[in-house]
């Protein structure tokens, strides 16, 4: 396992929708200022001789732009890693793909009370999610449907 010590920036990409707020959202997240001229290179000037782990969460929705900046990273920042979270691979080189296995959710049936759907490993994550997020998260069974 590769040592950070604690440069580790996490990227939620849920919202950002074209290269441009891509770009803009790395360097945010790893302290680079955002008056730039060039973003793309002044953000591959600043990551170069760092040793770092960038997480980019919610890639889905903007695959080949990833793709167009981490490519970049990988060839001129060797001690920049990228963790990518999506359904789809990057197809850059040096990439490595781990694939897992989805979540098990609850069926949809009527009936079932809260803390039998809570049991599921999906609704626990997304309880846990919403607590981390918004504080403390309860299901009852009126909520559930």
């Amino acid at each position: 396992m590769a040592d950070f010590s604690g440069a580790a920036f996490f990227v939620d990409l849920s919202t950002v929708n074209d290269q441009e707020h891509l770009i803009g959202a790395i360097a945010s997240a790893v302290g680079l200022g955002p008056e730039l001229v060039d973003p793309k290179q002044a953000l591959l000037n600043f990551l170069r001789p760092r040793r770092a782990l960038i997480i980019l969460d919610s890639c889905e929705h903007l695959i080949e732009k990833i793709a167009e900046i981490a490519g970049p990273i990988f060839q001129n920042a060797p001690g920049i890693y990228i963790l990518a979270t999506s359904r789809e691979a990057l197809h850059v080189p040096g990439e490595h793909v781990l694939r897992l296995c989805p979540l098990d959710c609850p069926p949809e049936q009527p009936g079932l009370t809260a803390s039998e759907v809570i049991a599921y490993p999906a609704v626990r994550l997304f309880a846990e999610r919403v607590s981390a997020r918004r504080g403390e998260f309860s299901l009852d069974d009126d909520e559930l449907p």
